[in-house]
């Protein structure tokens, strides 16, 4: 999701018209002779760190038109790992976003210049139209021709109105969306290896929605998917095994074609096996797991897709669930009834109104994830978040910057708006659930009327709040000595060359406190100054597939971290809460499983492993935890998380009274 964020940052921080801007550390632009544009890595670029070049362009004249990103592009050194995407996002009015596309799925790997376009709808309250180039690897990037400009030559996207789905309908729908994630993942037949999937996702929708019959929705089956997949109406059909040098779908992860551990590729096989079943409505289906490989066909162009088409909004649901059907590794712990997910966003998706209100019927699928990596981005969102730091103490919302509670927003309760968010958020864990509902309470359009009880007092009143960045946390220095001989270091600001000189001076401390409230900077090479003992990170694993509804799991190499000088022995503490996910969670780990240090605060996210995405037609970004995380001794994380040893909450008292309670018990326990 990093890189979501750096492409989704708050566009003040940017916007700035016809201006290039790097927004990620480690990476450079220049412009050469002729316009021509260099984008690349300056200096050490970090393992699968991303960088993001970006334009800002006025919307004013593109409004309510078709517009082109074009660009002829090369990489300077093709290589496994290298590679670059163009990129456009629409910002409209209120922080929404608009038209998105990244490339995701047909990325610049080759050095031989060729030419590139993204083309989309800019909507009517657009504001700005954001552009540029996404980078992997340690190769530059070369644009030619770089340009945005109205696309007069393309027709406008077809918007089917909403309406609700017939029983029969829904069924039909149903069983296309079961057969489709079938043949799509498990049937490596050479027509469809270069197949436009979003589209055979729409048109399937709108062909098989209205059969009155099993024999008619056979019929149009057919002739959505090529021969070798055997259709038919009440009886298992025949089919024969396919002979010769056979090739078969292996995937580790779903290969999206992100960078990254998850891929999808043919291997060859000695033999084929046949998949035969039932796929519901009275249709019988089989197929064979492997076949002949054949010369790949051209690439065709891509469709274009509007969320304000209904037939798109089904295609959707209907890729997303087939995609966590076979690829999400949580279903054993979390409890969900997938199934059941597919029929309530098929009905939901057949009436949303617009874009807008289908992401929130997508974010509904996720959030029935339970996965604290589980997000959706599109052309919907609530607006600008609250310019107020907001707090579960005591069983209440509060302001985290003073202790007062939060009693309405904009006239709404608290507690209500605060429901309706957790029960719209992916998370595997309550304290997430809340962390991310309340980073969104109150999101909107303008200042907000928020009506607040201060501590200690019997009376409310009503203040006006911005809309837009969060007051700052109030902490230490990132690197400070509290009193004599006991220091503070914050992980989530300081960086590895922050700490570079800062091991000398903790060699003679009492005691050490590291802040882990949050998202860590450092990479885990901190660990090893404080174990004279080689440390592994936790189990990572991930799903490989190659059969339906069959997961086997390998293991990822673990971090191995040696000792390193000097050591650091005086009494360690590291503090954490809801907030330290995913990567943090994999230093905490640590820490827990050799007792590194006392961990004092609350329970972590619960939730660790890569990030894996998923584009959709319409311009909707879906990301979830891709992997199965396991901690040291084989025991689940996912829901778990990592907990304190010393439990501190924070109270409302001590807000008020500007007290960092969690930090204050950490110090006297490194006394």
């Amino acid at each position: 999701m990093r890189l979501l964020s750096l492409m989704l940052a708050c566009t003040s921080l940017f916007a700035q018209t016809g201006v290039w801007k790097v927004t990620t550390p480690g990476y450079a632009h220049r412009e050469m002779e002729g316009g021509r544009q260099w984008f690349g890595p300056d200096g050490e670029v970090r393992r699968m760190q991303a960088g993001v070049l970006l334009k800002f362009f006025d919307a004013g004249p593109f409004r309510g038109k078709t517009v082109r990103l074009r660009a002829d592009a090369w990489l300077e050194s093709s290589g496994l790992m290298n590679r670059a995407q163009l990129w456009m996002r629409v910002d409209r009015a209120g922080g929404r976003m608009g038209f998105f596309d990244n490339m995701a799925e047909r990325p610049i790997v080759s050095n031989a210049k060729a030419r590139y376009e993204v083309v989309g709808e800019v909507a009517g309250d657009a504001e700005w139209v954001v552009v540029g180039a996404i980078l992997n690897g340690s190769s530059a990037v070369l644009l030619e021709g770089f340009a945005l400009e109205e696309a007069r030559d393309v027709a406008p996207m077809a918007r089917e109105p909403a309406r609700p789905l017939t029983a029969g309908g829904l069924e039909n729908l149903k069983v296309f969306a079961r057969l489709y994630g079938l043949v799509r993942f498990f049937h490596p037949a050479n027509s469809l290896l270069n197949a436009d999937w979003n589209r055979l996702a729409v048109e399937g929708v709108r062909a098989v929605e209205g059969a009155e019959s099993a024999g008619a929705l056979a019929a149009r089956l057919r002739q959505l998917f090529p021969e070798s997949v055997a259709i038919s109406a009440g009886a298992a059909p025949e089919c024969e095994p396919p002979q010769g040098l056979l090739v078969q779908w292996k995937h580790t992860g779903f290969g999206g074609g992100q960078p990254g551990p998850y891929k999808s590729e043919l291997i060859s096989v000695k033999q084929a096996e046949i998949w035969r079943g039932d796929v519901g409505g009275g249709i019988w289906v089989a197929f064979a797991l492997a076949m002949p490989k054949l010369p790949e066909a051209p690439k065709p162009t891509p469709g274009r897709f509007t969320g304000d088409d209904r037939a798109t909004r089904l295609a959707d649901v209907i890729l997303l669930w087939n995609v966590m059907r076979y690829f999400y590794p949580y279903f054993d712990v979390v409890g969900t009834d997938w199934a059941a997910e597919l029929e309530q966003g098929l009905r939901r998706a057949a009436t949303d109104q617009d874009a807008a209100a289908f992401q929130q019927t997508l974010e509904a699928m996720v959030a029935a994830l339970k996965d604290g990596h589980g997000y959706v981005n599109g052309p919907g969102g609530q607006g600008v978040s609250l310019a107020m730091r907001l707090a579960w103490v005591e069983g209440k919302v509060v302001n985290a910057g003073n202790g007062d509670e939060v009693l309405r927003i904009d006239g709404r309760p608290a507690l209500e708006l605060l429901r309706e968010a957790e029960r719209q958020v992916s998370g595997a864990t309550p304290q997430w659930n809340r962390v991310r509902a309340l980073q969104e309470l109150g999101a909107g359009v303008g200042p907000a009327q928020v009506e607040v009880r201060p501590f200690g007092s019997a009376e409310s009143k009503t203040v006006a709040v911005g809309r837009g960045a969060k007051p700052i946390e109030k902490r230490p220095e990132k690197v400070s000595e509290l009193r004599a001989g006991i220091w503070y270091v914050d992980l989530t600001r300081c960086e590895d060359k922050d700490l570079e000189e800062v091991w000398r001076k903790l060699v003679g401390a009492k005691g050490v406190v590291f802040d882990l409230r949050g998202y860590p900077k450092v990479s885990p090479l901190w660990l090893r100054h404080l174990s004279e003992h080689e440390l592994q990170s936790p189990q990572w694993l991930v799903p490989v597939v190659m059969k339906p509804g069959v997961q086997e799991f390998v293991r990822l190499g673990r971090w191995d971290l040696a000792p390193a000088a000097p050591m650091v022995a005086a009494k360690r503490a590291v503090l954490t809460d809801g907030r330290a996910i995913s990567y943090a969670e994999s230093t905490l780990g640590i820490v827990e499983a050799y007792k590194l240090a006392e961990i004092v605060g609350s329970t972590t996210a619960g939730t660790n492993g890569n990030v894996n995405s998923l584009q959709l037609p319409g311009g909707y970004q879906v990301a979830w935890t891709g992997m199965k995380v396991l901690k040291h001794d084989g025991s689940r994380h996912h829901g778990v998380g990592i907990a304190p040893t010393i439990p501190v909450e924070p109270t409302r008292a001590g807000l008020a009274a500007g007290r960092d309670e969690v930090l204050e018990r950490a110090v006297a326990a490194v006394q």
